[in-house]
């Protein structure tokens, strides 16, 4: 930062500014004072770095599995409510391999009806013959 007023301290300016109204012609005036200061930033540019960003995202995206570890850690072991946690995070479910078994016990009842509705009833058939022979 450097000062852009050594000559002369300070800095004054007048400044109108002319305009027409309905009561006529009108001027406003400015008297602006102070000092004058150079400010002067620098840092250096670059281009977008497509590798770089696609670095960046596939390091962030194998990272989360790891978050989502420390969390459940932090809250299983070291919050004071952990008990809570562990109860509504863990939950017991139904053994569905019970409902596998009684779905093939249902298919083969099923076939086996299917193939008694289908099977001819040999001895009904013949019951008649032999009622006939016998008398």
């Amino acid at each position: 930062m450097s000062r852009l007023d050594s000559s002369t301290p300070g800095f004054s300016v007048w400044r109108t500014n002319h305009y027409t109204t309905k009561d006529g012609k009108q001027r406003d005036v400015e008297k602006c004072t102070g000092i004058r200061l150079l400010w002067r930033s620098v840092g250096s540019g670059n281009q977008i770095d497509l590798v770089s960003i696609i670095f960046n995202l596939a390091a962030g995206v194998a990272l989360l599995p790891i978050a989502a570890f420390i969390t459940e850690f932090v809250m299983l072991f070291v919050l004071p409510e952990r008990r809570h946690y562990s109860h509504d995070i863990f939950e017991e479910t139904p053994d569905y391999s019970m409902l596998d078994e009684k779905r093939a016990e249902r298919e083969a009842e099923e076939e086996r009806r299917k193939e008694e509705q289908s099977a001819v009833d040999v001895e009904a058939l013949f019951a008649h013959d032999l009622e006939q022979d016998a008398s």
